[in-house]
């Protein structure tokens, strides 16, 4: 009975010591975000840089993937993307990663989640419709794309993050879907294109390809984050 009773509390304190290290790790990694817009109905940057997004109608804003109104942001499609000044040139920015939470209602053959495209794509996430099937893809310049998941669901929250690394010329691409169920492609010998000195949330700089659906928790990081970092972020 004593050996249980041991067992039982040797037990307890491993998953709450466990737990204090997940979450010391998370807010480390908060920490070190250099800009973070959780779009609750705005575009304001709650990262060390506020670099705010341009003022924006509150009747987008919509509910989350928890189903709390006036914690996301919705897009319809037609010419409403969100300018963010946040320059992510190589040069500026020679590793980076982008991560958040997104629901697709709707793709009608290409729609940008985000990018600083000037027409070579550069630095974007996008989704291309292909005979009923999306296909997840992450660009890094001069029409260099890495393609992604199949058959994104619709209607359902994902989140995704790209990793651009310009000096070892990677670029990475992730997606967990809401059974984490985790998958990650990764190439190298990508030539990083230069694009706007701004971002373009829910739209192209270049070509337009408008996102239909919501939007959640943007973060961007100056930094290459690792795949447990990423998966920090969800689990």
């Amino acid at each position: 009975m004593l050996q249980n009773k041991l067992l039982i509390l040797f037990l307890l304190i491993f998953i709450i010591s466990f737990s204090f290290a997940v979450s010391a790790q998370k807010e480390k990694l908060m920490q070190e975000i250099y800009a973070y817009y959780p779009l609750d109905g705005n575009t304001i940057d709650q990262g060390p840089n506020k670099l705010h997004g341009e003022q924006i109608n509150k009747e987008r804003s919509t509910r989350d993937r928890f189903g709390k109104i006036g914690k996301a942001l919705s897009f319809t499609g037609k010419n409403d993307s969100i300018t963010l000044p946040v320059n992510i040139n190589p040069e500026i920015m020679p590793q980076l990663t982008i991560a958040l939470w997104l629901k697709v209602e709707s793709v009608d053959g290409k729609s940008t989640i985000i990018s600083h495209n000037d027409g070579g794509y550069d630095r974007s996430i996008i989704i291309n419709e292909k005979k009923g099937w999306n296909f997840l893809s992450v660009f890094a310049g001069k029409n260099q794309k890495v393609y992604g998941a199949l058959n994104i669901p619709k209607n359902k929250w994902i989140f995704t993050a790209g990793s651009w690394n310009a000096e070892r010329s990677e670029v990475s691409l992730y997606l967990i879907d809401q059974n984490k169920n985790f998958r990650v492609i990764s190439t190298n010998n990508i030539k990083p294109g230069k694009g706007k000195d701004f971002i373009k949330l829910g739209g192209n700089p270049a070509s337009g390809d408008f996102f239909t659906g919501s939007m959640d928790q943007l973060m961007i990081w100056d930094q290459n984050l690792s795949v447990e970092e990423i998966k920090l972020l969800v689990f």
